[in-house]
């Protein structure tokens, strides 16, 4: 439901935190939010950290594919390595 219908989903969690918002407000954030922007935005997807040193760029990006189970396949990967450096 909240994907089909984010202006909504943000009315409402506006509602919840009795907060009154525009149409306008309502619109940029569902914009702001939207998986597409946030994955190029440095300022929520950590990309910033390649720069400083604090995360290898071959490790897996902190915004990926946006699906619910795209997790299984970066848990499997970590799971298989610690396995294998536990076998050594």
């Amino acid at each position: 439901m909240c994907l089909q219908q984010p202006e909504l989903m943000v009315s409402k969690i506006a509602a919840f935190l009795n907060r009154s918002l525009t149409a306008e407000q309502i619109s940029d954030i569902v914009q702001r939010t939207r998986f597409h922007v946030m994955k190029r935005d440095s300022s929520v997807n950590y990309s910033w950290w390649d720069e400083l040193g604090l995360r290898l760029p071959s490790e897996s990006q902190f915004m990926r594919k946006g699906l619910a189970t795209s997790f299984i396949k970066v848990l499997c990967q970590i799971f298989q390595r610690a396995m294998l450096l536990s076998l050594v």
